[in-house]
């Protein structure tokens, strides 16, 4: 679990610890309360270095920047959307989580 905004001034400590993660990993986020472009560039970078990279229970800062940016597909595995992105900027979808089909 990842316990501290994730931001530029960061960068250097994360890119190194993503980088020696070797096979799969699940990475909590869920109480990180800033996450910014830089650290989203850093997570899809160790995504296509380690694609067996995930991030688990997102945030509300963390969904919202990768709903923004279109890259929840690509960092959090598994994930279904149970209802639309609401108009308001204060909410978020409801996800579910889990592994395997949910039929």
């Amino acid at each position: 679990m990842i316990e501290r905004d994730l931001d530029i001034a960061v960068l250097p400590e994360l890119e190194q610890w993503l980088a020696g993660i070797d096979g799969h990993c699940e990475i909590d986020l869920s109480t990180v309360t800033f996450f910014d472009s830089s650290a989203l560039r850093t997570f899809l970078k160790g995504r296509r270095l380690n694609p067996r990279l995930r991030i688990v229970q997102p945030s509300a800062a963390v969904f919202k920047v990768l709903v923004v940016t279109g890259t929840v597909e690509h960092l959090i595995e598994n994930l279904i959307v149970l209802s639309r992105m609401p108009q308001s900027q204060e909410t978020y979808p409801i996800v579910a989580m889990g592994r395997g089909d949910p039929r």
